[in-house]
């Protein structure tokens, strides 16, 4: 009898050993070190991930088995701790719904006890917190890079600069947002030359494990790992072990409580009385056929026994090899379908959990002819003579109105007398004459232009008094009348050129968010606004010009989301217990129904063929491990499946793999 290990690794672990596992968005970064003595670790492995952690699985399941394989024969890592970037964050270090879900399933599908996560800015606050008093940490994420200033030990602001098309352009943003006299730590995704840096101390992978380990110890004192890799005393280690505070709890931690939940001391798991022994490895006996040995007489014949024995083994040893490296299954399933086509409305807003955000510096020009016109030009000017005929004086102050029978109204520019009228007697012939008092004043046309340009000898009526009482000749000709009317920059002209380059900024936006997003999104195009704008013309309104220019700089902002989240939302929202089959999902008649400052309601209808939901993992659980007819009476229990064929590669093995990563599931349209 020969006794071989199957590597059931999710009924074995060895609890001496931590697990620490870092997603930095475009990569994930893990180690491994032994609890109650930290220098005992393995190398650090890396390997680049889709952000969104999709068919991540299998990636870090390939650094786990670098560690435990560092490590030694016979480690199976379970317990881990998880650090995140600020890519799966929001600024209050709560990890984002969409993302929860699927560093919950990560974890659940790689069989890891989470003990708790850290957001890679608690990392650099506990490391560098207490020597540096004041002071910012740069953080690259795959879209953005977030700034954290921090001032004793805690984050007084954080803010973030959306990546544009050159790296250039967005390193010089970042600087704008960064004093001069306060240090400047950071992390990036690649390296920078000296030209491009913006920080003062760049964190390199090389730097991740030692500052990781300590803030795993970060309630104990002194049990950090030294950079010496000295012998760590771990009876000192036991004795401040039990003073630990456990971590925030995290995705497979717990399913009673949320992602931003705060959860009590007393509701968190004590792992302080924990057995630091490894399960037991479960095996199973696998018996061998008996031969009955012939005579080997000849030499010819020992060598060919001794090739039976070596291929018996070498196959042997095979066997389990071929089981859990090569062995998968592939099972295509044929759903009940049905078309399904409803209205929906959502709100779209930069708070809504399905939408994301994009922005890149704009600067655009513009230019029109002008539209506004202006009218310029002279008054007439000239002198009167003003009669009375009134047997008293009158005084006209200067602003009276005098008009021609024409209606050309002129304005008496001073205060004048007129004398009263006097009368006469011709005894001899009897007849009594009058005489009107009279005096000259300067007049100027109420308005500009030639109409003022009147002849002399015109006669003129005064306001409030008859002719016959009061009136004016005009003692010379007038002149001096001119008018002309310009075109000047208007008010309207101002309007119409602002609104020639938002549409120009909004199209340098948008054709920057299409270079940047590779995945599948949908942009809300009316969400599109210019923030920190500075507006400049080169004319001032009502100046006489007859072109402008206008020039438009700020951080242009659109609102998106991946088009695997708009479904999910849908779903969430309009199926309940269904799904929609893959790639057949339509969003038609996109229509904005109302906006009220920054929050947009949206209508649309939404088609495709759904299907009830298939409880995958549940089926994975019943038929891992099993024979094709032991999962096919499974499968026939599903009431949604109406058919289904199982395919096991590379080799049509009649038993289906012992790993659930090794079963795939394909939906048949």
């Amino acid at each position: 009898m020969v006794t071989l290990p199957f590597w059931q690794k999710k009924d074995t672990k060895t609890d001496k050993y931590i697990l620490t596992l870092f997603l930095g968005g475009e990569k994930a970064y893990g180690y491994a070190f032994e609890e109650r003595n930290p220098d005992n670790r393995s190398s650090l492995y890396q390997e680049h991930i889709n952000s969104s952690l999709k068919d991540a699985s299998g990636k870090i399941e390939t650094i786990i088995l670098n560690c435990e394989r560092d490590l030694g024969d016979n480690v199976y890592l379970k317990k881990t701790v998880l650090f995140l970037n600020s890519l799966y964050t929001t600024e209050t270090g709560a990890i984002l719904e969409d993302f929860y879900k699927q560093i919950k399933k990560l974890v659940k599908s790689l069989d890891l006890e989470n003990l708790g996560y850290v957001t890679f800015s608690e990392v650099i606050i506990h490391n560098f917190g207490k020597k540096e008093k004041h002071f910012y940490f740069i953080e690259e994420s795959l879209y953005d890079y977030s700034i954290f200033e921090i001032e004793n030990e805690v984050v007084e602001k954080t803010e973030k600069i959306a990546k544009t098309q050159t790296q250039d352009e967005t390193l010089k943003e970042v600087k704008k947002h960064l004093k001069k006299d306060i240090k400047k730590i950071g992390f990036f995704l690649k390296k920078l030359n000296k030209s491009e840096s913006v920080a003062d101390q760049i964190i390199t992978t090389n730097d991740l494990p030692e500052l990781l380990t300590k803030i795993y110890y970060k309630d104990k004192k002194e049990i950090s790992p030294s950079s010496t890799h000295t012998p760590v005393d771990t009876a000192h280690i036991d004795e401040q072990y039990a003073t630990a505070a456990p971590f925030a709890l995290a995705p497979g931690f717990s399913e009673s409580k949320g992602i931003s939940e705060e959860v009590p001391v007393s509701d968190q798991k004590d792992y302080t009385d924990e057995k630091l022994e490894p399960d037991k490895k479960k095996t199973f006996k696998l018996a061998l056929p008996t031969f009955k040995s012939p005579n080997w007489s000849s030499s010819f014949l020992k060598q060919k026994r001794f090739f039976i024995i070596g291929a018996v083994i070498f196959l042997i040893l095979l066997i389990p090899l071929y089981f859990i490296f090569l062995h998968q299954a592939e099972i295509s399933l044929v759903t009940k379908k049905e078309n399904f086509s409803t209205q929906t409305n959502f709100k779209v807003n930069e708070q809504s959990n399905f939408i994301s955000k994009y922005s890149k510096p704009v600067t655009v020009k513009t230019s029109q002819q002008t539209t506004g016109e202006k009218v310029s030009g002279e008054k007439a000017k000239g002198e009167v003579t003003i009669y009375n005929g009134l047997f008293e004086e009158k005084e006209i102050v200067g602003g009276t109105i005098i008009k021609t029978g024409g209606g050309v109204s002129f304005v008496i520019t001073e205060d004048v007398i007129i004398p009263a009228a006097t009368t006469s007697a011709n005894l001899n012939e009897g007849v009594e004459t009058t005489a009107f008092g009279k005096k000259k004043v300067n007049v100027q046309a109420a308005k500009i232009g030639a109409d003022g340009n009147i002849d002399s000898g015109i006669k003129l009526t005064v306001t409030d008094y008859s002719s016959s009482d009061l009136y004016a000749l005009t003692a010379g000709d007038f002149n001096g009348g001119v008018k002309k009317t310009v075109r000047v920059f208007s008010n309207k002209d101002a309007t119409n050129l602002m609104n020639k380059a938002l549409v120009l900024a909004k199209k340098e936006t948008v054709n920057g968010f299409n270079n940047v997003e590779t995945e599948r999104n949908y942009l809300f195009g009316d969400t599109f606004k210019v923030e920190k704008i500075k507006k400049n013309y080169s004319a001032e309104v009502e100046e006489e010009v007859d072109d402008v220019e206008y020039q438009l700089s700020g951080k242009g902002v659109v609102l998106f989301t991946p088009f695997a989240q708009l479904i999910d939302k849908v779903q969430s929202d309009e199926l309940k217990d269904k799904e929609f089959v893959a790639d057949t999902f339509q969003l038609a008649k996109v229509k904005l129904e109302k906006k009220n400052d920054s929050n947009y309601t949206y209508s649309a209808l939404v088609k495709g063929q759904v299907q009830n939901l298939v409880d995958q993992e549940g089926i994975l659980q019943n038929i891992t491990g099993q024979f094709k007819w032991g999962a096919a009476k499974v499968l026939d229990k599903q009431s949604n499946i109406v058919a289904y064929t199982i395919r096991t590669k590379p080799l049509p093995l009649p038993i289906l793999p012992f790993s659930q990563k090794a079963i795939v599931f394909k939906f048949e349209k």
